[in-house]
């Protein structure tokens, strides 16, 4: 990922950050864990096992996600712009890219939620504030 796939994320991200009407990856990802705890708990047997079950599957699927996403783009990359070559191929990798590390960024959902905890600790509300 270069400066100008960083930049392009961290501006996408900060307008726009995780509507919570969409879909989002990071939700997916965090109900993919909570099905894969409950099979693991209701199969019972050793909870550390099941722990590094848990972390690998939960890091090979999102890896498995992501290298598939990169994939597609980059053969929209091949089969759109590779001819014209230059800036519509650079401008499409640095746009692309961007938008992809932008959704994993979570910059202003992550501000907005701090904020919340915090305005219901100011409140004396430790049970609203977890």
């Amino acid at each position: 990922m270069c400066a100008a796939q960083t930049a392009v994320g961290l501006v996408f991200d900060r307008l726009v950050g995780d509507p919570h009407q969409l879909p989002h990856p990071a939700r997916m990802v965090g109900s993919f864990i909570s099905w894969l705890e409950g099979v693991l708990r209701r199969r019972g047997g050793n909870l550390r096992l099941s722990g590094f079950a848990l972390c690998g599957c939960t890091v090979a699927v999102a890896a498995g996600a992501t290298f598939l996403l990169m994939a597609c783009l980059g053969w929209l990359d091949q089969a759109f712009f590779s001819k014209a070559q230059g800036i519509w191929s650079k401008l499409f990798e640095i746009i692309g890219g961007g938008l992809v590390c932008g959704v994993w960024f979570s910059w202003r959902s992550l501000g907005d939620e701090a904020l919340k905890v915090e305005r219901f600790l100011i409140a004396g509300d430790l049970i609203q504030a977890r």
